[in-house]
């Protein structure tokens, strides 16, 4: 239940950034905010209510499987229902949302920035993921509440800056993939390389290390 709700959620929070813009604040902090927002409330919704920690993204759930911690095909049922989740969310995103905010959609569904060559969108999509599942797996090692409360947020909001004149970044397929279904921003070559071979192939990576 909690991968299936909670990238439904998450898909409709790229619109509550746009509607920041509208009242003028500038496009980084609207996102940073909407982001920072967007994780406390997901996490504490998960933890609180479902009870299954936070695995609304299935990068974190190969991660987590490559690292042998809980059963392969519980991760396998989690990373589809994550996709199918990110699916309804933006398609209910699209049928509820005003038509003028609508107009706004294509970014989400953007493959890497103009000028970004596919090689290189593809290692960023990697090192990010690699990077956050390391932050995770950090964060569960340490004896400190706060730190290990906070620190996958804080990578989280560094990766994003990291990645933002790149490839978005993504971090998530479920995310790339239920926009780029509606929208079809970008083809599928980049798509499956950037978005799907590259994030995973890092949180492969990071759970073997961590294992």
């Amino acid at each position: 239940m909690a991968p299936r709700l909670l990238p439904n959620a998450s898909s409709t929070f790229g619109e509550a950034a746009t509607g920041l813009e509208h009242i003028g604040l500038p496009p980084v902090v609207a996102g940073l905010a909407v982001l920072v927002f967007a994780l406390v409330i997901l996490d504490t919704f998960n933890q609180s209510v479902l009870g299954a920690g936070t695995f609304h993204n299935p990068v974190n759930s190969l991660g987590f499987a490559a690292a042998g911690k809980g059963p392969f095909a519980s991760h396998v049922l989690r990373m589809l229902a994550q996709v199918g989740g990110g699916v309804l969310g933006a398609g209910g995103a699209l049928h509820v949302l005003p038509s003028t905010w609508k107009r706004t959609l294509g970014p989400l569904a953007h493959g890497v920035k103009p000028g970004v060559s596919l090689a290189a969108g593809v290692a960023c999509e990697f090192a990010l993921a690699f990077l956050l599942n390391l932050a995770i797996f950090a964060s569960m090692g340490t004896q400190l509440k706060l730190v290990g409360a906070l620190l996958p947020l804080v990578a989280t909001i560094i990766l994003v800056v990291a990645g933002s004149g790149l490839t978005g970044p993504s971090m998530n397929p479920a995310h790339a993939f239920s926009w780029n279904y509606y929208l079809q921003g970008h083809d599928i070559t980049e798509h499956m390389a950037v978005f799907w071979v590259a994030p995973f192939s890092g949180a492969l990576l990071a759970g073997l290390f961590c294992s």
